[in-house]
């Protein structure tokens, strides 16, 4: 067994085992090898009003929800200067077994 899968599975087992009545269970992010899971679905995304942009070379990099490891926090969206020959690719959430998987965005050749 990798030493990830087992750390995860120890993980999962000490986070569904309740330590008294009245405590908190905290969510569970389990390793993957793709990156961590985090069990809770993340919020909706919210709206921002980026404004005008600072010129026309920039882009907007829209917010987005981040786990910090004991609820989701909103990540605030801003403007990046645009890398001529490549596209913005957004970060997301995404669904895997167990939970959701926080897709790093980023700069992408076209």
């Amino acid at each position: 067994m990798k030493p990830t899968t087992f750390l995860a599975a120890l993980a999962v087992a000490v986070g569904a085992v309740p330590l008294g009545t009245g405590c908190v269970v905290h969510e569970t992010v389990v390793a993957d090898d793709e990156g961590p899971i985090v069990v809770r679905e993340p919020p909706p995304d919210q709206a921002e009003d980026p404004g005008a942009a600072p010129g026309t070379e920039y882009v907007w990099i829209h917010g987005h929800w981040a786990w910090n490891g004991a609820d989701w926090v909103w990540h605030r969206g801003h403007w990046e200067v645009r890398r001529a020959g490549f596209q913005w690719i957004p970060g997301h959430w995404v669904r895997r077994r167990g939970g959701w998987l926080w897709v790093e965005g980023h700069w992408r050749r076209v």
